[in-house]
């Protein structure tokens, strides 16, 4: 009998002992293990970028045809017709880590919106993502105690990010535009963690329950852009915008607990020109000053971004239906960096193909092969592939 109630005792403080561990779910992970980047301080920062876009070298200001990305309002006046378009992206992601790599992916919206222009003016309602903080980690461990050692196997899953309501507005002025416009910043995250024991290593006969926790928080807030280009004899336009951002918001559901991340203020720039009738260079570039808001937790430190990328485009013609071929690369710093580690960068070589079909309907594909960070340097490490597929209609 005594036997009997020291082993639901027992039983009782290892299983109290291991759900307090799933407190481990709220708190970023270990700057010893290796995750995706969505793991990383708030999240991994997204453009709303086009396949057009992304096959430039993640090029969305002054591209001469105007792009569907979510990019500068002023760049709404490139466009001759109305257009809706949506665009849904994917990535197959191989963590590097010391144990041996493992494999991921995941999958995003990029944006939803539609262009509409009247005469000197043009209007822009679009969907599009801010911070994506998808995580998926099955990780195997021993949990050592006082009473024994027991093997176990956790699943962390993060699900959800921050996504922005763009409203634009935009007016030609002779050969240079202006345009402003206004974000809603809005997205939730559903966080659980289960782990299950799978082995007594002591044989003290004492195997933990399962746990499983849950949490949500809700995320809420405002950013403006504006910004202006100038287009000369429907050959070169070189365009610029910035853009403010308020302060986000993050709610805890479960415990109303509510904390405010600021979100950097910057600039981006870009310029395309027709070299010949069919063929278009593309650059740009910007900078984030990601340095000027508070870190999201003392795990992580934050620090300025600047991206550069570039690319050309061929058309031929396949018949009479025209086929532009994209060839180009881009490097950009990422803001969240582990304590005394060096900061990320993400190098990608781009390409990407486009057509129009019935004079109305544009379909676009954009590929990324790249790098994330360097495991000695940074913490962390991952190669990917993302594919980005658009489909616009024209009026």
């Amino acid at each position: 009998m005594r036997y009997g109630r020291r082993k639901r005792f027992v039983r009782r403080w290892a299983s109290s002992a291991i759900a307090a561990l799933a407190l481990l779910l709220v708190l970023p992970p270990s700057s010893e293990a290796q995750v995706p980047f969505t793991a990383v301080g708030v999240g991994y920062p997204i453009r709303s970028l086009d396949a057009r876009s992304v096959g430039l070298g993640g090029v969305a200001n002054g591209l001469l045809g105007g792009s569907l990305s979510l990019g500068n309002p002023a760049d709404l006046t490139l466009h001759r017709s109305a257009a809706v378009a949506a665009a849904i992206a994917a990535e197959d992601i191989t963590l590097r880590a010391e144990a041996g790599d493992q494999n991921t992916g995941r999958s995003w919206f990029p944006l939803i919106g539609t262009v509409v222009p009247l005469g000197n003016w043009a209007f822009r309602v679009g969907f599009g993502g801010v911070l994506d903080q998808d995580v998926g980690i099955i990780l195997t461990d021993t949990l050592s105690t006082s009473i024994g050692r027991y093997e176990f196997e956790e699943q962390r899953n993060r699900d959800g990010g921050v996504s922005q309501i763009d409203v634009s507005v935009a007016h030609r002025l002779g050969p240079v535009s202006v345009g402003v416009g206004i974000q809603r910043l809005t997205g939730s995250l559903q966080q659980t963690l289960r782990r299950r024991f799978t082995a007594d290593i002591d044989s003290s006969g004492v195997l933990p329950g399962p746990v499983r926790e849950a949490a949500e928080t809700d995320y809420a807030g405002w950013s403006v852009k504006a910004g202006a280009n100038a287009q000369l004899a429907d050959r070169f336009v070189i365009s610029g915008s910035v853009f403010f951002a308020a302060d986000l918001k993050a709610k805890q559901i479960e415990t109303l607990i509510e904390r405010t991340l600021r979100l950097p203020n910057g600039f981006e720039g870009g310029l395309s020109g027709r070299i010949t009738p069919r063929l278009l260079l593309a650059a740009g570039g910007g900078w984030s000053g990601w340095s000027g808001t508070e870190p999201p937790s003392e795990e992580f430190e934050v620090a300025d971004v600047t991206w550069f990328g570039g690319g050309l485009e061929y058309t031929i013609f396949l018949g009479r239906i025209p086929l532009g071929l994209r060839a180009g690369g881009r490097t950009r710093d990422l803001p969240f960096v582990l304590p005394e580690r060096e900061q990320s960068r993400e190098n990608a070589i781009t390409a990407g193909l486009g057509t129009r079909l019935g004079g109305r309907v544009q379909v676009d594909l954009g590929f990324e092969f790249g790098r994330r960070g360097e495991l000695e340097l940074s913490g962390a490490e991952e190669s990917f592939t993302a594919l980005n597929l658009t489909v616009g209609i024209r009026q």
